[in-house]
């Protein structure tokens, strides 16, 4: 019984639910980081070793610019993606989306899209009219996400990313929440 694309995995369709990472919760966030910057090196922009060296009281920091939604399976953290606004008068107007990652055993149900509609619904307050976000350009299962959910290219960043002597390219992608004066 798996959840139909587009709509929020619950409980009763699959196990699955979003909810708000707290920061008292960072150790869930640096055990899936951790596992998503080994399985999607290309993805991420820290290595393995780099996200074990973070200590606690980073872990936590990143809370006060970020929130984080994961999706949970059974109690254990399968997903995640990660908001961030921007702050400042001329550019409050826009958020960023980053760290989407859904585990290899949990994907193909919809969850990844769940998160970044989950994301989305926070985002649409009023106040946020751009959302901005950046994937690497080989990523083509992500990209088609990102443009069902509304999102369109803008641009392609170059070398972004150094993977073991492995450039990276990334493609920008961005969503109007709502239209402009």
């Amino acid at each position: 019984n798996e959840p139909r694309a587009g709509r929020e995995p619950s409980p009763e369709s699959g196990g699955f639910e979003i909810v708000e990472l707290k920061p008292e919760n960072w150790s869930e966030l640096k055990t899936l980081r951790s596992e998503a910057v080994k399985d999607s090196p290309r993805a991420f922009g820290q290595t393995p070793e780099e996200v074990r060296a973070l200590g606690e009281s980073e872990w936590k920091k990143l809370f006060e610019t970020g929130k984080y939604f994961v999706v949970k399976e059974g109690g254990k953290v399968v997903g995640m993606v990660c908001v961030v606004r921007n702050k400042g008068e001329k550019a409050s107007h826009v958020a960023n989306v980053y760290g989407l990652y859904v585990a290899p055993g949990s994907r193909g149900r919809g969850l990844g899209r769940a998160l970044v509609e989950r994301a989305l619904e926070d985002l649409r307050d009023g106040s946020t009219y751009k959302v901005k976000l950046a994937v690497d350009s080989k990523n083509t299962g992500a990209i088609q996400l990102y443009e069902n959910l509304g999102f369109v290219k803008c641009g392609e960043r170059h070398a972004e990313l150094n993977v073991d002597g492995d450039f990276v390219n990334e493609t920008e992608m961005e969503l109007m929440l709502q239209p402009l004066n």
